[in-house]
């Protein structure tokens, strides 16, 4: 209860000290915050607006309305989670690859929260939008990392009995 009521008054205290006449810089695609591993990012999105010819990044929006822009490089290759949840109201997330707002190969996107695998060292970009003026609370954690495949059976008791095999999975991709 008083870890709320302390990111409440936080998230009151930040939509008060957001200029009228200026918006966070990185409002925009080509100015976006980088973000390390499990650094969490704080911000208001009260006077941020959506670009020319930037995609929708929720499932449910029409388009674009209040998007905050996020880069991230992953350390190692594995599935992240890109956690938006913390929020003060629902935000949609969406990552991609590109270098241009208008070519952005889209990754996944939905709301609050999502998971995808990422490869190491390729710069990715998030965007966490809303149609409310909000405080938005972003954090980038590895879901799993998990060895690679010529490695498992090493993994194993040679007596366990268990198959090495390794079948493709869907993860709904």
């Amino acid at each position: 209860m008083k870890s709320h009521l302390c990111t409440a008054l936080i998230a009151f205290l930040l939509l008060l000290a957001a200029s009228p006449a200026s918006a966070q810089t990185h409002d925009m695609f080509a100015t976006p915050l980088v973000i390390g591993e499990g650094e969490r990012a704080t911000h208001s999105n009260l006077n941020c607006t959506a670009q020319p010819g930037e995609p929708t990044h929720g499932p449910w929006q029409s388009s674009a309305t209040r998007s905050l822009w996020y880069k991230f490089t992953p350390a190692a290759n594995g599935f992240y989670t890109v956690d938006a949840s913390g929020s003060l109201s629902a935000v949609d997330v969406a990552i991609y690859r590109g270098t241009a707002l208008t070519t952005l190969l889209l990754l996944r996107k939905g709301e609050d929260s999502l998971q995808v695998e990422l490869v190491k060292g390729t710069p990715y970009y998030i965007a966490v939008d809303s149609a409310a003026a909000t405080v938005v609370e972003s954090i980038v954690t590895p879901l799993l990392v998990f060895p690679v495949a010529q490695s498992f059976e090493a993994l194993l008791p040679s007596s366990s009995g268990l198959s090495t095999t390794l079948e493709p999975w869907d993860y709904g991709k």
